[in-house]
């Protein structure tokens, strides 16, 4: 696999517990062979494709906050694109000429947004430590107060429903 460009963003995002944590996105543009699926009428065929843009991501967990090491954030967050089993593939090309910094660029500036939204998406158990954390330092009537959109937080409130009786119920 040839790598032709890495970029890096850090930045903080702000957990549940109201911690502030350093994160490392890595994006890495590169080839790789035999890993591309394509439907073509209920056929699926390996195709290569020349360029894609790949993305990984370390995030220091709140017990290493005092020893974080953004250089250390920044080999763990391209070791995991460069690994198929760890990286999300973001966009891939055919033409070697789109994929400029500008456009890695702007995935990034994307990616970072989603990932301040969306931490759970990239923290495994975020959601439900999120959740049980809530209900035992918050209680329901402060969690109901602070959604300011009420459709959200019954999206919200419908979408998490079982993790959190789970934990009540332990209450």
């Amino acid at each position: 696999m040839k790598q032709n460009k890495t970029i890096y963003r850090t930045g903080k995002f702000t957990d549940y517990k109201g911690i502030k944590r350093p994160f490392v996105m890595c994006a890495v543009t590169s080839k790789r062979e035999g890993l591309y699926l394509t439907d073509t009428v209920n056929r699926f065929d390996t195709i290569d494709v020349p360029k894609a843009v790949y993305m990984g991501i370390s995030i220091c967990h709140e017990s290493d906050l005092d020893k974080y090491d953004e250089e250390i954030g920044k080999i763990i967050a391209y070791g995991k694109a460069m690994k198929p089993e760890k990286s999300k593939l973001i966009l891939t090309s055919f033409d070697k000429g789109v994929l400029t910094t500008n456009i890695i660029n702007a995935l990034l500036d994307q990616e970072e947004k989603f990932f301040l939204d969306n931490p759970e998406k990239h923290i495994v158990g975020y959601n439900e430590a999120r959740i049980k954390y809530n209900l035992k330092n918050l209680g329901v009537d402060e969690l109901l107060s602070r959604i300011k959109d009420k459709e959200a937080s019954l999206a919200e409130l419908y979408k998490n429903l079982d993790i959190m009786k789970k934990h009540a119920i332990k209450k």
